[in-house]
């Protein structure tokens, strides 16, 4: 079962989030000038180029690539995890 993944941050210009597992931090997510990524464990584990430029376009939009995010960072916490289909649980706060 993946991981639930708390995210705190949010704003925009830019857009960032603290990730966290079990209260601790274990990621970090940032969206600046279309470019989003996913960093764990200073690794970028995901990339996208987003249609936001500090910002993301849309509510779909900005869950789409939280979610996918998340599913990077599980994947790099656990390299020995199944790809079960399931996504990761996500939490987002605002600080």
């Amino acid at each position: 079962m993946p991981r639930q993944f708390k995210l705190v941050g949010g704003g925009a210009c830019p857009e960032q989030y603290d990730v966290f597992h079990g209260g601790v931090s274990v990621g970090y997510l940032r969206l600046r000038h279309g470019h989003f990524r996913a960093e764990c464990n200073n690794n970028i584990v995901y990339t996208a180029n987003t249609r936001g430029d500090g910002s993301f376009h849309d509510d779909q939009d900005r869950q789409r690539h939280l979610t996918l995010a998340c599913l990077a960072i599980d994947l790099f916490l656990d390299s020995e995890v199944g790809i079960s289909g399931e996504l990761p649980y996500v939490i987002v706060e605002a600080p």
